[in-house]
């Protein structure tokens, strides 16, 4: 068996790997995604519901948590592709 046969089975078994745990996050993260939704909707309808300065706390948590989601789905991304250009504005900040 020669070296580039050898690094070229590194090299699909890393693939192969890939795959998996691309499939496996997507399998954690996508019950979560309806979760994420709903609790939006249901937070907008609340915050239209009543006046600015009662639903100021409300308008913050959800800021927070659309953070939050976001950052996961990026950071996710970045996992699976560091070279995503997305991914290679931000390096310091995925460390």
């Amino acid at each position: 068996m020669t070296f580039e046969n050898t690094r070229e089975r590194e090299r699909e078994r890393e693939r192969e790997e890939l795959v998996v745990g691309l499939q496996r996050l997507k399998a954690e993260v996508l019950p979560w995604h309806q979760k994420v939704s709903t609790l939006r909707s249901l937070a907008e309808k609340l915050i239209d519901g009543y006046s600015s300065d009662d639903s100021s706390r409300v308008r913050a948590t959800v800021g927070r948590l659309d953070h939050r989601w976001t950052t996961l789905l990026h950071r996710s991304v970045c996992i699976f592709h560091p070279f995503h250009p997305a991914c290679l504005l931000h390096v310091g900040a995925i460390v």
